[in-house]
């Protein structure tokens, strides 16, 4: 590859981020991690699985997979607010479907009756409360820059005003 080449690398912090809102929803019972029916939504859950494993023993976990965008809404509609609902992504539901996650997102959140939290920066003004994930800008041969974190959370008083309006709902 040409030295001007340049990729991101995204890790995403699927725990971290189930930890940090557990941190601004202390008396949470419950985390739903959403995904949809595409191949990549299925890799995402399985994703999910493997890293929440080991979560407190008093919070239960639960996987909504493999639903149409209408049942995902009715589903997080009936939650209980001590509930964290983590959307990955929904880039189809199960009557095939195709969406721009962060369109899906952004139906779910808005019927959501618990706060929605995500791994991608770009589902920021969307609905979500906040995330965690590093990017890391790579050259070939070479990392350009150290991870870079985005968190959001009002508690912290971010100077991003999405963590206002979003977080605003919940409090």
């Amino acid at each position: 590859m040409p030295s001007d080449v340049v990729g991101a690398l995204t890790e995403f912090e699927i725990r971290k981020t189930v930890e940090m809102a557990i941190g601004l929803q202390p008396d949470t019972r419950q985390v739903v991690v959403i995904a949809g029916s595409a191949e990549f939504d299925k890799a995402w859950i399985a994703a999910a699985q493997e890293d929440l494993i080991g979560l407190p023993s008093d919070i239960e976990t639960t996987y909504l997979t493999g639903l149409s965008i209408e049942e995902f809404v009715e589903r997080v509609a009936a939650l209980p607010p001590d509930t964290i609902v983590i959307v990955l992504t929904v880039l189809s539901d199960r009557t095939r479907r195709n969406f721009v996650p962060r369109n899906s997102l952004e139906k779910i959140a808005k019927a959501a009756s618990a706060p929605a939290y995500g791994p991608y920066s770009t589902y920021l003004d969307h609905g979500v409360v906040g995330g965690i994930g590093a990017t890391r800008t790579l050259r070939v041969h070479c990392a350009a820059s150290p991870p870079c974190i985005w968190a959001l959370h009002a508690v912290s008083g971010s100077t991003r005003s999405t963590a206002a309006t979003s977080s605003q709902r919940w409090h």
